[in-house]
């Protein structure tokens, strides 16, 4: 038997609404936006929130509820049954379990910005990968290339801040931004053309990648996508044209052709 609250409600649809409402102001910050607003709500400043700080911040999120939805939604929240919320668990509720699909397409993310190999990733990895020349810090000359990529690593490294990214860590940060993203396939999407990995079906199909036509020796062309473009720098530089044709012979797109 479910218990039920003012309105109708069950227990799981009070907690359902809540998770709906605050993804959906979160937009494509996903967590991270509701972490900012969690700061908000935490009035004595100590990372965690009691039931009244818990009350109040939802009420002014616009979701005033009765004392027993609240009490309801707080014994959800409260994972490790002390009394309070971190924002840990707070987070790790709204977020829910990140599907297998979900991760093996952010360890594909993942090992192409670790060019070393080693299981983290650098401002070091990032060069060459990350083209940072139409950055507006850039343009006006008040960013380096480094300033452009240790802050882009910032957005990622949320343990010490050591400017080292771990897998963990950039996969925490993907199930933080996945929340707020219902399907798979979007999922998906937004993974493979973020990081130019080729590949995926129907809606889930790569459309960031070069696509080049390609006239082959037995005479035959075709549209050949290029597998791994990142770091190709701008397509307007003088050399990116041979740059690209070395990349397609390294991946071998003319086999079968002559």
């Amino acid at each position: 038997m479910s218990l039920r609250f003012g309105g109708g409600a069950t227990t799981g649809s009070v907690i359902d609404m809540v998770k709906a409402k605050m993804l959906k102001r979160a937009g494509s910050d996903g967590l991270r936006a509701i972490h900012r607003v969690m700061k908000i709500m935490d009035d004595d400043g100590s990372k965690t929130l009691t039931k009244q700080e818990l009350k109040n911040g939802l009420a002014d999120w616009g979701l005033p509820l009765n004392i027993m939805e609240v009490d309801a939604i707080f014994t959800f929240f409260d994972r490790d049954n002390s009394g309070l919320i971190s924002f840990d668990e707070f987070l790790k509720g709204l977020r829910g379990p990140m599907s297998d699909k979900r991760k093996e397409l952010v360890n594909m993310a993942f090992d192409v910005v670790d060019k070393t190999g080693d299981g983290q990733v650098t401002v070091e990895d990032l060069k060459g990968v990350y083209d940072c020349s139409g950055h507006p810090g850039i343009i006006d000359g008040s960013m380096t290339e480094d300033d452009v990529l240790s802050h882009f690593v910032s957005t990622w490294d949320q343990g010490d801040k050591d400017g080292i990214v771990t897998r963990d860590e950039f996969m925490d940060y993907y199930a933080d931004v996945g929340a707020s993203i219902d399907g798979d396939d979007y999922f998906e999407l937004m993974i493979r053309n973020a990081w130019h990995i080729a590949g995926g079906e129907g809606a889930s199909e790569n459309s960031a990648n070069k696509k080049v036509l390609c006239l082959f020796k037995d005479g035959t062309q075709r549209v050949v996508t290029v597998k791994n473009d990142l770091g190709l720098g701008n397509p307007n530089a003088e050399d990116y044209e041979e740059k690209v044709l070395k990349q397609l012979r390294k991946e071998k797109a003319g086999e079968g052709n002559g």
